[in-house]
């Protein structure tokens, strides 16, 4: 085999190798993704009561998954609060849950995992 048939072997087995490491690396993510358990949605309007009051409520002020936000009314100002996603699902599911989406073009897309 001359030079130049050696360099396409090489090539065509190091490309096959790398085509194949990806694949590995793309299964083990879907295998992670299919062992992660789904607790449920996510009560924001009990987060926000939980941590502005009764008197508080969940709002949204866009379209997308990251437009939450609770209200609040201190000293007379009416105020809007971030909502921790991931602290909404620990209280609600436990310590070991955080929240995930994935539309997040869509605000009621999100759940809570393990």
């Amino acid at each position: 085999m001359n030079r130049t048939g050696r360099a396409t072997l090489a090539l065509t087995v190091g490309f096959a190798a790398a085509g194949a490491a990806i694949l590995a690396g793309a299964t083990d993510v879907d295998d992670n993704a299919a062992t992660a358990e789904v607790f449920g949605g996510v009560d924001v309007f009990a987060y926000c009561q939980q941590q502005f009051g009764q008197q508080s409520q969940a709002m949204l002020v866009g379209t997308n998954a990251f437009s939450w936000r609770c209200t609040n009314q201190s000293n007379g100002i009416f105020q809007l609060e971030d909502v921790d996603l991931n602290a909404a699902c620990a209280a609600q599911y436990g310590d070991d849950a955080s929240s995930e989406t994935d539309a997040p073009d869509d605000p009621y897309s999100w759940v809570c995992v393990s």
